[in-house]
């Protein structure tokens, strides 16, 4: 189930279910998402969830573009997956 289901049909339980199991990456990049959706599922505000989807994707967004520049700085891929690691993967998994 993807949000865009879950915000077309307005069904509170989908949102708990859609928060509640999402990988590993998801959540620390959507930590606001499960509180979302619980305030969704008691009173039908959709426009919490919109907000925490927008932080979440703009956050996103920002680790995207340190990603890519961590590749273009390094051509020759030298330590690039330890820098990737170090600097994207490791605080977000602490």
């Amino acid at each position: 189930m993807h949000l865009f289901h879950v915000r077309t049909a307005l069904i509170p339980a989908g949102s708990g279910f859609y928060a509640a199991f999402q990988d590993s990456l998801f959540r620390p990049l959507f930590p606001m998402l499960l509180t979302a959706c619980e305030r969704f599922m008691s009173n039908n505000d959709w426009e919490v969830v919109e907000r925490a989807r927008e932080k979440g994707f703009n956050t996103a967004k920002l680790y995207a573009e340190d990603l890519i520049a961590i590749f273009f700085k390094n051509p020759g891929r030298e330590n690039t997956a330890m820098e990737i690691n170090e600097k994207l993967v490791q605080p977000l998994i602490e």
